[in-house]
């Protein structure tokens, strides 16, 4: 009787060290994409770079757009920054998204993030239909469908 006793107690602890599994979660995989654009304009040279991060469903989880204008004009390069600062005004407040801009030296970078797991997607998609071009029809930001529409419009994605 003390031998399975002492057998028992030594399982039960060990379980207990252990654990049983059953509150342990799958960890959830998260994919990274990329998508790049040059141009070259009269006054300025444009470079963007998108990044995405989606879940295993194919979920958009974040979005990362930076651009790079370069130009030997600071006047083309600060109405740039002017007219983009004006665009994403509307998006003031938005929970989610994140502009920022910085003109030096010649260039003009401007960065734009949205963490689609904060945002309001009615509210986003209200000021700015865009987005429903990575739409599906569950109603998800969905990473195909993003890649789609960017390689869409020329750009080299992976």
């Amino acid at each position: 009787m003390k031998k399975i006793t002492v057998v028992l107690n030594f399982l039960v602890l060990a379980l207990f060290i252990s654990g049983c599994g059953c509150s342990k979660k799958e960890e959830e995989k998260i994919e990274n994409y990329h998508c790049l654009h040059e141009a070259i304009n009269d006054d300025y040279t444009y470079d963007v770079k998108y990044d995405f991060e989606a879940d295993s469903n194919e979920k958009l989880i974040t979005y990362k757009r930076i651009e790079k204008y370069t130009s030997d004009n600071n006047e083309v390069l600060n109405n740039m920054k002017i007219y983009k600062q004006q665009y994403f005004e509307k998006f003031n407040g938005v929970e989610g998204l994140v502009y920022s801009d910085n003109l030096s030296d010649n260039e003009l970078n401007i960065e734009l993030t949205i963490d689609f797991s904060k945002i309001d997607k009615e509210k986003l998609l209200e000021i700015e239909p865009f987005y429903l071009n990575f739409y599906d029809s569950d109603d998800e930001f969905n990473i195909n469908y993003t890649i789609d529409y960017y390689i869409g419009e020329g750009m080299i994605c992976s």
